[in-house]
Formats: C-alpha cells, sequence, structure tokens
C-alpha cells in the first residue's frame, strides 16, 4: 500500500476540533441560521471511541503544509463567514 500524506488546512490560528466546531456553530448563529445545536461541549478523546487511532491532544494547524508546498495560508478564522454563507445561500 502506498504511504499517503494527509493535510489539514486550519492555520495560522490554532484551534482544536472543539474549537472549531464551537467557531463553525457561532458564526452559524451569527449569520441567521436556525439550529438544533444549542451548545458545543468539549469531550475527552476517551469518551470517544472510535477505531481509528487518534491523538490525546490535538491542534489543526498547517505548519507542515506551508513547509511542503512553500504556501503561505490565510487565517481560518477570516475565512469561515464567507464559508458558512456560502453553505447557508448555496
Amino acid at each position: 500500500m502506498k504511504n499517503v500524506e494527509c493535510y489539514r488546512k486550519a492555520q495560522p490560528d490554532v484551534t482544536s476540533r472543539h474549537g472549531f466546531a464551537e467557531a463553525i456553530f457561532d458564526e452559524a448563529k451569527h449569520q441567521g441560521m436556525r439550529l438544533k445545536v444549542r451548545q458545543v461541549d468539549a469531550i475527552n478523546t476517551e469518551d470517544y471511541p472510535i477505531s481509528a487511532k487518534r491523538t490525546v491532544k490535538f491542534e489543526l494547524d498547517c505548519i507542515k503544509l506551508e513547509f511542503t508546498f512553500e504556501e503561505s495560508i490565510r487565517p481560518w478564522k477570516e475565512l469561515l463567514p464567507s464559508v458558512i454563507r456560502e453553505f447557508n445561500h448555496g
């Protein structure tokens, strides 16, 4: 099997899975989307068992992606409103 690398594009603002999810729902509410989700609770990795291995502490960043592709990345917080707007209005 060929070794495949996975890159996550969420830099330069570092966040956690919980922080990213919280920001998505906060922005959606800010834009007037009606959501069933009222709050996003943080949980420990061991409280949500899945078959895939995950690190206990996980921060989304793009240092490796920027270095590998010599590409500077805009802050995800800056781009989130336009992504939510596009999702909401298609």
